[in-house]
């Protein structure tokens, strides 16, 4: 499970051109073991111009100026997943392009590069049948000692803070 991850994060570095159909879903109950915070690396090191935090609502939202020229969209906690949300995330994902639409302005046709970080806590936070093809679900082995013991305090006090700092992201890139 973690090789293919690992293969998916450095082809977004390798490849930051070419459309994925891919997108990753890390799942755990547990909450403040990090899943947020991988995806604040990735963008880190992506850069704020090419890489966004959204909220599923915004994603799929009408007016969606922030899916322009992004590589990584990070979305959090999407445990209130709808069934009308599927459509368009399926879209992002798969599609070679993407319609931003502006407020006051008419709607653009933008290549589609954005592959999708969703982030989760729900035990399932949307519905795959045993044909998906456009998602990877990852679900690390963490246990409740470690959200309440000494992994949660280390990434919350030592990691997170280290890689916030300018030597942190320094050391990332």
């Amino acid at each position: 499970q973690m090789e293919y991850f690992e293969k998916w994060c450095a082809d977004l570095f390798q490849n930051p051109g070419r459309k994925t159909t891919i997108a990753m879903l890390l799942r755990s109950s547990l909450m403040g073991v990090g899943k947020s915070l991988l995806g604040e690396v990735l963008r880190d090191i992506v850069g704020k111009t090419h890489s966004s935090r959204i909220g599923l609502k915004d994603l799929v939202h009408h007016f969606n100026s922030l899916l322009g020229d992004k590589v990584l969209l990070q979305v959090d906690e999407v445990n209130d997943f709808r069934k009308e949300h599927e459509s368009k995330l399926n879209e992002l994902v798969t599609d070679e392009t993407c319609v931003v639409t502006l407020k006051g302005r008419d709607s653009l046709t933008v290549a589609n590069y954005a592959r999708l970080f969703l982030t989760a806590n729900g035990v399932a936070p949307m519905s795959l049948n045993e044909h998906n093809r456009r998602w990877y679900v990852m679900e690390p082995s963490l246990t409740v000692e470690d959200e309440e013991g000494e992994w949660s305090h280390w990434v919350g006090n030592v990691v997170a803070k280290t890689l916030r700092s300018p030597d942190g992201l320094r050391f990332l890139r």
